[in-house]
């Protein structure tokens, strides 16, 4: 953390804008408790100076810290940050003397040496940071060749620089200056001579690529290109191919291992360079004869499942492995068995007896195994037969003989999943935490169908709400959704559970509590209404994403019981001002859905939200509160053509969309008020957007009938739109031929062509006709004017 965070204050201090800083990752999996690197991304930099900045800052912060630490524990270690020595600075002397001291070992003397050693080996600029000050090196030095320059010699050589450093620190911190000024210059240079051998090494080594001898070659060949997957360098196509022809080298172990290992490390950071290799992986995999590599191999097969076409091949060798007695094997196979269960769940029903007897041998893999058989029972779930005997109904037996929820979700999975069912449940109860995620994901799975046991699995995911451990209300919340989505009205919600969820410190807990919410409210939204407080209050929430959740949820309310969202109206408008765009967007959405049902109560906040309107150009949806309200209060609604006329050039859809549907409505019956912004309009009949070209042929229909003076300009515009893609556009477009080729035919005889084209589209072929016939009369008025002159 203090690497980073050293990295992310050289940065601020340079001006070197930051992208993402991670300071630390959960493992991201149960199945391999790995956890992930932290890292800091920022702008690209092209100044030498600051690459080194950059790249040293920690190795600065961490020796401080690192001396510090040391300090500390010899202080605790012999109660003295000096010891005496009086008889001169020789080291054997203050070695003496510091031997004499009365040592005092104790828990914080070992914390704080803990602490000055990893602060010394973590400090020290990573691999990656000492490419990027290499490669800059390299380049202003014109250095070439991937052995041959500082680039090479520090990142392959930084493990034992790191060591080097963290023991240097550590004399300076535990024996102090002294000791270093009394060693001798010769034997100081002797010293550091010591490690030059070692780092010599590792460019010897890069080196011996170049040797004649075959196995020797093609082994330090492998060592590099592992160690080049391991950088994240690209493969080329030769170089993958003498790989993984290694991977079956039966003479040769150490060419197989670092074989598989790279194949590991391509799959681990470029899993499409193996597209065309997966036959040959999955051979390996078959039969490599040492278990580990098998399960390497399995491993990288599982990082690239999902691009294997073989599946039902991937799916039998990984089923052959998580039935073994080796636990690597078992659990580098789950991942890819995982990924392939949905596809093949018919050979994993048919081995469903040997995953089940693996249940409680290992405690890691357990939960792999749950959720593969529960993807297995789940699918096809078309042909589940009905329970016999389901509750409710004019058939319900009493409730001392009525089947329990694990029963009722026993009887509907196919052959062979009951024990599966009970196995869920079982470990419903488990003291591992993860367990009791897996049988919650493994439960949610087989109610995601639509059967009439969503209820049942409905009701034990909500009684997992009240778990102690927070990444499995997570998972059940998470289940929750998909089963309500999957089957409308299966859950019922526990009013006062949900609102302290959505008060939770887990951010992941609001954000599926409101998930759930959203799901439930477009169903039955009667069951949210009791929780629109709650759900008001998460639009102040710290995360802007649960800020605009919020706000989505309670537009589903709006749209069916706006009485219940009409007294949070003001947590809407402070909510128009949020620094989250998306939040913004649907906090305007709701106040929309409240004036299309209940219009008397905007209208007279409607100068409000023209104002905010007025400051806030990218939000489309605020044209929707006049747009709604145009149809009963034309001339109220008048003013805000002006306002929301700088949105039909608006750089976003949505608004543009919105802008030009409140000028439709508004042109029929206030065309004077639509005048100004007609040539706006008329831009508008050329956009990239559908909806927006749609919305201004509208315009311009309406237009047509009471004004079509205003409407005559974008004749051409309009011709054009008659053979749009859109069938909207397209019968927009001719209402507004027909009306102007009623007023003005003459100007529409040049065009009779587009209007015969219109006889050919069954849609349009009445207005194309009536378009023609005015453009005839047009002319026979024309030749009768002419013959009584």
């Amino acid at each position: 953390m203090t690497h980073e965070l050293s990295h992310a204050a050289v940065c601020r201090l340079l001006g070197i804008e930051l992208q993402e800083v991670v300071l630390f990752q959960w493992p991201g999996s149960f199945t391999r408790d790995i956890v992930g690197r932290a890292y800091v991304s920022h702008e690209d930099v092209d100044s030498t100076f600051a690459v080194f900045g950059v790249a040293v800052a920690p190795l600065v912060l961490s020796t401080v810290g690192s001396l510090g630490g040391f300090l500390l524990a010899r202080l605790l270690l012999f109660g003295a940050l000096q010891p005496s020595n009086p008889s001169g600075l020789t080291l054997d002397r203050y070695v003496e003397a510091l031997s004499g001291a009365p040592l005092q070992v104790s828990l914080p003397a070992m914390a704080a040496l803990w602490l000055g050693a990893s602060l010394a080996f973590t400090g020290f600029p990573s691999k990656t940071d000492l490419a990027n000050v290499g490669r800059r090196l390299d380049r202003l030095a014109t250095i070439r060749g991937s052995s041959k320059g500082l680039d090479y010699l520090l990142r392959h050589g930084r493990a034992e620089l790191a060591t080097f450093h963290t023991l240097g620190l550590g004399v300076v911190g535990l024996f102090g200056v002294g000791a270093l000024l009394s060693v001798a210059l010769d034997d100081l240079v002797f010293l550091l001579l010591l490690g030059a051998p070692v780092l010599l090494g590792e460019v010897a080594m890069g080196e011996v690529d170049r040797l004649p001898d075959r196995s020797v070659d093609q082994y330090n060949r492998l060592r590099r290109l592992s160690r080049d997957a391991y950088d994240g360098k690209t493969l080329s196509d030769e170089e993958l191919a003498a790989v993984v022809g290694s991977l079956n080298d039966d003479d040769d172990r150490p060419i197989r291992e670092l074989a598989v290992h790279c194949v590991y490390h391509v799959a681990d950071g470029q899993p499409e360079l193996l597209d065309d290799w997966h036959n040959e992986l999955l051979t390996g995999a078959e039969t490599e004869p040492s278990y580990r590599l098998r399960a390497a191999v399995l491993g990288a097969l599982g990082e690239a499942a999902d691009r294997v076409d073989d599946t039902e091949r991937l799916a039998a060798t990984s089923l052959s492995a998580v039935t073994s007695d080796h636990e690597d094997l078992v659990l580098q196979a789950l991942p890819a068995l995982m990924s392939v269960a949905d596809d093949e769940h018919a050979l994993v029903r048919e081995r469903g007896t040997d995953l089940l007897g693996t249940l409680g041998r290992w405690d890691m893999a357990d939960a792999g195994f749950l959720v593969v058989l529960s993807k297995a029972y789940a699918a096809n779930t078309a042909s589940r037969p009905s329970p016999s005997n389901p509750v409710g109904g004019d058939d319900e037996p009493d409730a001392a003989h009525a089947p329990t929820d694990k029963e009722l979700v026993s009887r509907v999975v196919p052959p062979g999943g009951e024990p599966v069912v009970s196995a869920a449940f079982d470990r419903l109860d488990h003291t591992e935490w993860h367990l009791r995620s897996a049988a919650v994901e493994a439960l949610g799975r087989l109610g995601e169908s639509e059967s009439p046991t969503a209820g049942a699995v409905a009701r034990t995911l909500v009684r997992q709400l009240d778990d102690e451990e927070w990444r499995v209300v997570d998972e059940a919340l998470n289940r929750l959704q998909k089963v309500e989505a999957a089957e409308p009205g299966a859950t019922t919600l526990p009013t006062e559970r949900v609102a302290e969820l959505l008060d939770s410190d887990h951010e992941l807990l609001r954000l599926g509590a409101l998930h759930w919410l959203r799901t439930v409210a477009e169903t039955d939204v009667d069951a949210v209404v009791p929780l629109v407080d709650a759900i008001c209050v998460r639009l102040n929430d710290p995360e802007p994403g649960f800020r605009n959740k919020a706000a989505l949820v309670l537009a589903t309310v709006a749209d069916e019981q706006p009485d219940a969202v009409l007294p949070v109206r003001e947590a809407l408008y402070d909510t128009l001002t949020d620094e989250n765009r998306r939040a913004r967007a649907h906090a305007a959405l709701v106040l929309a859905r409240l004036a299309e049902h209940s219009p008397a109560a905007l209208l007279p906040e409607l100068e409000r939200l023209l104002q905010f309107a007025a400051d806030d150009l990218s939000n489309g949806n605020l044209a929707l509160v006049p747009a709604h309200l145009a149809d009963e209060y034309p001339e109220t609604v008048a003013d805000s053509a002006a306002v929301l006329r700088p949105h039909l050039d608006s750089s976003t859809d949505a608004t543009r969309v919105n802008a030009t549907l409140l000028f439709s409505r508004l042109a029929e019956t206030q065309p004077s008020v639509v005048q100004p912004s007609v040539p706006a309009i008329k831009r508008c009949l050329d956009d990239d957007n559908p909806k927006v070209r749609e919305n201004a042929a509208e315009t311009f229909d309406a237009l047509a009938t009471v004004r079509p003076d205003l409407a005559v300009d974008a004749h051409g515009e309009l011709l054009a739109l008659v053979s749009a893609d859109t069938t909207a556009i397209r019968e927009a477009a001719a209402g507004t031929v027909v009306s102007l080729a009623g007023s003005y035919p003459l100007l529409f005889e040049a065009h009779v062509g587009t209007l015969v084209s219109m006889l050919d589209d069954e849609r349009l072929r009445n207005e194309g006709l009536v378009a023609i016939k005015a453009v005839h009369h047009g002319r026979l008025a024309q030749s009768s004017a002419l013959t009584s002159e």
